[in-house]
């Protein structure tokens, strides 16, 4: 019997969880020979997770369960992100990241910051049950409409040259 290669996924939704398997082997097969794992190191820890979204101020509750449920859930790949929003009249965009990935910059169009830190507050993962505490940035301006934010780790700034 020549080598049968089987590929499962097994998906683990919680830091800490074991898991259990059970396999059963192919007919006509006596062992398993070996057993590869492979775990990417671009893939970030779970608990890299950023929230973002918009509501209208100053009447948003800055607390674990209105961010957990109301604002959307962002992997962080790295020290640059991005996200797109609609905020209509009234509306305020959000951002939260744990405090531990430190500040961030924003930029969205030809703007340069347009966004606050106006709180930290610790969250518990509704996923992981961690707590950690979060940076929570908010526009310095409502009724911003469609747009994409670009969120990083750096001073962004765009220069732009026109030569004669």
């Amino acid at each position: 019997m020549g080598t049968i290669i089987r590929t499962f996924e097994i998906p683990i939704t919680k830091i800490g969880e074991n898991i259990i398997s059970n396999f059963v082997l192919p007919a006509g097969a006596k062992a398993i020979k070996r057993i590869a794992v492979c775990i990417s190191p671009e893939i970030p820890t779970i608990t890299d997770i950023g929230y973002f979204g918009v509501a209208a101020a100053p009447n948003i509750p800055l607390a674990n369960a209105y961010i957990d449920t109301n604002l959307a859930r962002q992997v962080i790949l790295g020290n640059t992100s991005s996200f797109s929003v609609t905020a209509n009249a009234g509306e305020f965009v959000y951002y939260a990241l744990p405090t531990r990935l430190g500040v961030r910059y924003f930029r969205y169009g030809v703007i340069t910051g347009g966004f606050s830190l106006e709180n930290t507050i610790p969250i518990t993962d509704i996923l992981t049950g961690i707590t950690e505490n979060y940076y929570i940035y908010k526009s310095n301006n409502a009724n911003l409409g469609t747009l994409t934010v670009q969120v990083s780790d750096t001073f962004l700034i765009q220069f732009n040259f026109n030569f004669l």
